[in-house]
């Protein structure tokens, strides 16, 4: 029981970006490195390590979707659909 609390208390809420903020991101599309990452992280939900390691064999994009994850059983090669605003970043 003693686990479980300590978990509950070092666990951090989701805190999704802002309207401006990812305003502010997309205006530094192409001019700053790596805001190309954020954003398809940002709208796919990919973990950092997850992005970093996929595979091209993973991406699909005659279908836009992507097949991969990592961590949890119900997370591993889950498929996730490529976001419309997105779809030239992962091309």
């Amino acid at each position: 029981m003693r686990i479980v609390k300590e978990q509950e208390k070092t666990k951090r809420d989701h805190i999704p970006f802002t309207k401006a903020e990812l305003k502010l991101l997309w205006n530094s599309e192409g001019k700053l490195p790596f805001v190309d990452w954020v954003l398809i992280q940002t709208y796919m939900g990919w973990r950092p390590q997850e992005l970093a390691t996929l595979q091209l064999d993973e991406i699909n994009l005659s279908q836009w979707y992507m097949q991969a994850g990592m961590k949890t059983e119900a997370g591993k090669q889950r498929l996730v659909p490529i976001h419309s605003k997105i779809r030239r970043l992962v091309q």
